[in-house]
């Protein structure tokens, strides 16, 4: 499962969702474990940015 950003909350988003999502295209994925954790598998195309990284405004 994978959590879902919206305007209105967040939603809960199947696997056999995302991969719909990922065949129609026009989206980056953002991965945002830590480099190691990503190492070990990761979405096809996703970018690893850690969580960790991220300013918190």
């Amino acid at each position: 499962m994978f959590g879902l950003f919206s305007k209105k909350k967040w939603s809960v988003l199947l696997s056999d969702e995302a991969v719909k999502i990922l065949n129609i295209g026009g989206y980056q994925w953002i991965d945002v474990r830590e480099p190691s954790e990503y190492k070990n598998g990761h979405i096809p195309g996703s970018k690893n940015i850690p969580l960790g990284s991220c300013r918190r405004t």
